[in-house]
């Protein structure tokens, strides 16, 4: 061993390193198939339902051409869909960056070249805000990364793919899914998760997975959450905080995370940020 070998600071493991949220729904659904999961205005899934649809747009998402690494927009409120295609795009081997369904096409156009996303994937309806039929394309035809647009429903937009919860359900009837082939992918911890700074300091935050779970453990230990103790979420999962403080809880825990929303308290209408570090 060299003496540079021996004075150079011992870099202290990370135990999260290993583990995903993919990992967590598939040990989740395992343990507690029947158990609620998630429930929004419109739907309740079970860890069992909750991990076969995200299986499903998995496949969905490769089958329309999107690759491993490459990154996508997910853009949403507060709704089992959104939390489904999250989990879906890493399951894909993909790293998604969760946009909120109010940014403009400049806004949503200028987020997507940051990151230099190839798809944009939104929700058409939520609450009483629903974006024009040309929002999204308006977007996608200022950033020249972008070669899919497509809904999560619960409408159709014409000349977008349909990745709503209809059309999920139409692809895992259509074949047995026992999961993703995970020779073909590398590690899916290893996706970064972006989230959205707005105001003065518009741009990117990317988040490790392994941070934002020990965030949760921290989270779920200190709030005494159990399976017993459900969790009521009135914001859209899309920055540090609500991801932490809703999906990944519910992961870690075995609560039910109830979504509900759009939410009219303007107090609450920006969440607490943590992140992780700029691109």
């Amino acid at each position: 061993m060299t003496l540079e070998a021996r004075n150079e600071p011992l870099k202290a493991a990370d135990p999260f390193a290993h583990f995903g949220l993919d990992t967590l729904l598939s040990g989740a659904a395992r343990l507690r198939p029947d158990s609620v999961a998630l429930a929004d205005r419109d739907e309740t899934l079970t860890y069992a339902t909750f991990a076969s649809r995200a299986t499903a747009l998995g496949h969905l998402f490769a089958e329309h051409g999107l690759k491993q690494g490459e990154r996508v927009v997910l853009i949403g409120g507060a709704s089992t869909a959104l939390i489904v295609a999250l989990i879906a795009a890493i399951r894909a081997g993909l790293e998604p960056a969760l946009a909120p369904i109010d940014l403009s096409p400049d806004e949503l156009s200028s987020y997507a070249k940051a990151i230099r996303a190839v798809a944009l994937i939104g929700t058409t309806r939520y609450g009483d805000f629903a974006p024009s039929d040309d929002h999204y394309f308006m977007a996608a035809a200022k950033a020249e990364s972008i070669r899919l647009v497509a809904t999560l429903g619960p409408q159709d937009i014409d000349g977008a793919v349909d990745f709503g919860c209809e059309a999920i359900k139409r692809h895992s009837t259509s074949a047995f899914y026992t999961g993703l082939e995970r020779g073909k992918l590398s590690n899916t911890a290893s996706a970064k998760i972006f989230t959205l700074r707005r105001g003065d300091e518009f741009g990117p935050v990317m988040h490790r997975q392994s941070t934002l779970i020990a965030a949760g453990f921290d989270f779920v230990a200190r709030a005494k959450i159990g399976r017993e103790t459900p969790i009521l979420s009135l914001f859209p999962p899309i920055r540090f905080a609500t991801l932490v403080a809703g999906p990944i809880a519910t992961l870690l825990s075995g609560a039910a995370l109830h979504l509900d929303g759009p939410s009219n308290r303007k107090p609450f209408s920006q969440p607490a940020h943590a992140p992780d570090g700029h691109i």
